[in-house]
């Protein structure tokens, strides 16, 4: 009886080792620190020629932009132009973000055309484009003239 007791003992002790092991080391669930959110234009016209965008959108809560000390400017560190010299202004206490482009000297195709790298407060994540509200948007083509069949394209990358 005594021997059936310390094989027991020993079975419980070694499996409780075993379930203690994972190999891993380290946290896999890193919070999330940024975001990178693209701005682009699609159309079931691929021949569009865009010449400037305009957008405005609300960012969900938690999720903040640096802008330049003492204004509502975007930091240039935090919005870049993708074939676009680009404009942009961040009112923090309602969370909204509007982007313009300057215009093009000539056309450019559909696609990305700005980048905006947004912070997050601690505990908050950000993946999901459909979070952010577009309250306004006007692409433009060649003249000024307005882009009907052209839509926004709204992309988010988290960075950890």
């Amino acid at each position: 009886m005594y021997r059936y007791t310390i094989l027991l003992i020993a079975a419980l002790l070694t499996s409780a080792l075993w379930t203690g092991c994972g190999g891993g080391g380290g946290s896999t669930n890193l919070p999330q620190k940024s975001a990178k959110v693209t701005f682009g234009t699609t159309s079931s016209d691929p021949a569009v020629q865009i010449s400037g965008v305009f957008i405005a959108v609300t960012l969900p809560a938690g999720v903040t932009v640096a802008t330049e000390p003492g204004s509502n400017r975007i930091s240039a560190a935090s919005l870049q132009g993708i074939g676009f010299q680009v404009f942009g202004r961040y009112s923090a206490p309602i969370r909204k973000v509007t982007i313009g482009t300057l215009p093009a000297t000539s056309p450019l195709p559909l696609g990305p055309y700005a980048e905006l790298n947004c912070d997050l407060q601690p505990g908050v994540t950000f993946s999901d484009p459909a979070s952010i509200i577009t309250l306004d948007f006007q692409p433009t083509g060649p003249g000024g003239s307005t882009l009907n069949n052209v839509q926004s394209s709204i992309s988010v990358v988290p960075v950890y």
